[in-house]
């Protein structure tokens, strides 16, 4: 029987072990005809990079679980990624009142510190329904093998002009944990990032549309790949889109058209590119969901 995972995202000090501890025992027992096994990054031993350890377990993981108490920028991070994969997050809090303005409309179990064992039987009771809205084979199948339906989410994608080979290389790397996820792109139009990542996610035969600020928005060389991979090119002047002041920030076609359109926006942010940056914080006044990657 293939085993299932469960990913923890909680902050990693001694004041969550308890509840660490506890949900190690629950977990497991959620589902006593399926293998499920419950991991946390920090009993992970093996060598290798912490960032790329979070990236693959998150991508391995069925379910994920985040513990959002006192808002770890951390934990709120990988539980956006987690589902930027299509993967359901089941949040916790120690209190509802502190739960950041985008997730207020999501399902969170609230739990007492001296009340833990209460805990684990809630966490039990939603890894169960969690299941069942799931695309699962039968338990009973003699070839079991776990898979995950995702729906189509869209995903913006861009980042600073200029790309080495060894940002290219960065960026392959994680943008290939997306691929075969049933994701539309939205990539910028200009600069290497842009041009690295069209050709990457078209190459893998991803749904991809490149958007520009305006007709003439686009270079050439991306224009070349476009016109030879037949991929949409969007105008986002001639767009419908709403009309924002400029007191309201990067109020350019291109980045309203980004915001209204995607699930998610990732930047590949080299710290040399002062405008992307202005971007990045222009995005998240907006509360939008963000993956920022320095490369």
């Amino acid at each position: 029987m293939e085993q299932i995972k469960i990913f923890m995202m909680m902050p990693y000090s001694e004041a969550f072990l308890p509840v660490w501890e506890q949900l190690k025992i629950y977990i497991p027992q959620s589902e006593m005809r399926l293998h499920i096994q419950a991991i946390r990054l920090d009993e992970v031993y093996r060598a290798g990079h912490i960032f790329t350890d979070i990236l693959q377990a998150l991508k391995g993981a069925m379910i994920g679980i985040a513990d959002i108490t006192r808002n770890n920028p951390n934990v709120l991070w990988e539980a956006g990624y987690c589902e930027a994969l299509g993967k359901p997050v089941i949040y916790l809090t120690q209190d509802i009142r502190e739960v950041p303005f985008d997730l207020k409309h999501t399902r969170i179990i609230e739990y007492k510190m001296n009340e833990l064992p209460k805990l684990g039987e809630k966490i039990q009771v939603a890894v169960r329904e969690t299941f069942l809205t799931m695309n699962l084979p039968s338990v009973n199948s003699r070839d079991f093998i776990i898979t995950t339906k995702m729906l189509e989410k869209t995903i913006a994608v861009t980042g600073s002009v200029e790309a080495d080979s060894n940002i290219r290389q960065k960026m392959t790397s994680i943008l290939a944990m997306f691929l075969g996820k049933n994701i539309k792109w939205l990539c910028g139009a200009f600069g290497d990032s842009d041009e690295h990542i069209i050709r990457f996610l078209s190459g893998h035969g991803e749904n991809v549309q490149v958007v520009g600020y305006d007709e003439k928005n686009i270079s050439k060389a991306i224009d070349k790949i476009c016109r030879e991979k037949e991929i949409p090119f969007i105008d986002a002047s001639a767009e419908r889109l709403p009309v924002m002041t400029k007191n309201e920030g990067a109020n350019l076609n291109r980045d309203l058209y980004f915001l209204m359109k995607a699930d998610l926006v990732i930047f590949f942010w080299a710290e040399n590119s002062p405008w992307l940056e202005t971007l990045i914080d222009w995005f998240s006044t907006q509360k939008k969901d963000l993956v920022l990657i320095h490369i």
